[in-house]
């Protein structure tokens, strides 16, 4: 990898980051007058860190829908994420 970008990317501020993204979906669910956030939890990196980002904003207003398909998802992303759920006592459906 090129150092140049590789440097960019491990010199970013993660806190700021997730503080703008944990804002903005504030904002919306406010101006969308909504009662909370449901999403997908496959148990991959892209889905845990959207449970983790709701779970600092929402807690209380977050379902995680766990769809796993035995075609297609390993059952370790599927016990990965009940183990994500359980660990920041989020809701959710299997």
């Amino acid at each position: 990898m090129n150092q140049e970008i590789l440097k960019k990317i491990t010199n970013q501020d993660y806190n700021t980051i997730a503080n703008r993204i944990q804002n903005g979906l504030e904002q919306k669910i406010k101006e969308t007058n909504s009662k909370g956030v449901i999403f997908g939890l496959s148990g991959g990196i892209d889905s845990a860190v959207i449970a983790y980002l709701c779970n600092n904003v929402f807690k209380e207003k977050t379902l995680a829908i766990i769809m796993p398909d035995s075609k297609v998802s390993p059952e370790s992303e599927t016990s990965d994420a009940i183990k994500i759920v359980d660990e920041l006592g989020l809701d959710y459906k299997l």
